[in-house]
């Protein structure tokens, strides 16, 4: 993507993220549908992104890319990193991140980590500064290759990407976001296998588990019915997605975890 069109559309970003009507929205279709996000499926999902980022951030560098409220940047600090950056296109999330820090935790307040305004696409640091860089939810608002590209140049050799991110190739997820557009900006672009496959050549290693195909359907009908998340239809879904996240149709889920070795 050339120059001035990847600075027209971190502007766009940024005036949507500081405006805060985005988060808003789509807050209230995550609690409409929450047990899309509290089912076996998703839990299982989280719980294997957790563990992994936890295993790679002890005593290690790590960036939070799109670190919002810096929820994320304060469970790597808990599992032991020694340099912990978060980094975001909104100056007001940065400011609310750096506020949460500094309220206590159980008592103990957190050790303060860098938090600073930028642009993924081309950031501050040195080549090959951070062990870790991890992300909930950002690369498909970014150009992915360019993104990709510059999380590659800041990686230390055999430091790791690791990355929560939305699919695009199934056809009822289309839909949904056809019908939700105030709860995503305009340039939002999930990942398709096309890309994936194509970063993957980047990267000496790749690993990735895909999650939520017939637990998305399951999860938003059980949740307008007001079940809870785990009832006999998502343990059921979860059983036939663990399947399908072996074949094929694993580009067809709702979202992936993404980690990639330098």
């Amino acid at each position: 993507m050339k120059s001035g069109d990847l600075k027209e559309r971190t502007a766009r970003e940024r005036t949507a993220y500081n405006s805060g009507d985005v988060y808003k929205n789509n807050d209230k279709l995550h609690r409409k549908y929450m047990n899309v996000f509290e089912c076996p499926n998703t839990i299982r999902s989280e719980k294997y992104f957790h563990t992994s980022v936890k295993e790679k951030s002890k005593n290690a560098a790590v960036l939070d890319c799109g670190c919002h409220n810096g929820e994320l940047t304060a469970k790597i600090i808990g599992y032991g990193a020694k340099t912990p950056v978060g980094i975001d296109i909104s100056e007001k999330s940065v400011a609310f991140a750096k506020s949460n820090m500094r309220q206590p935790v159980d008592g103990n307040t957190l050790t303060e980590p860098l938090f600073c305004a930028g642009d993924m696409h081309q950031t501050c640091f040195k080549n090959s500064t951070f062990d870790l860089v991890v992300g909930r939810a950002i690369l498909h608002h970014l150009n992915f290759e360019n993104a990709m590209t510059e999380i590659h140049r800041i990686l230390k050799p055999g430091g790791y990407a690791i990355f929560i991110e939305a699919m695009g190739d199934n056809p009822m997820a289309k839909l949904f976001r056809l019908l939700t557009p105030n709860a995503r900006t305009a340039d939002e672009k999930p990942l398709s296998r096309k890309e994936i496959i194509n970063i993957d050549k980047m990267f000496t290693q790749s690993s990735h588990l895909f999650f939520n195909l017939f637990s998305v359907p399951a999860g938003m009908a059980t949740s307008l019915v007001n079940l809870p998340p785990k009832n006999i239809l998502t343990v059921i879904s979860d059983k036939i997605d663990m399947l399908f996240a072996k074949t094929y149709f694993k580009y067809w889920m709702r979202a992936g975890i993404f980690i990639w070795k330098k």
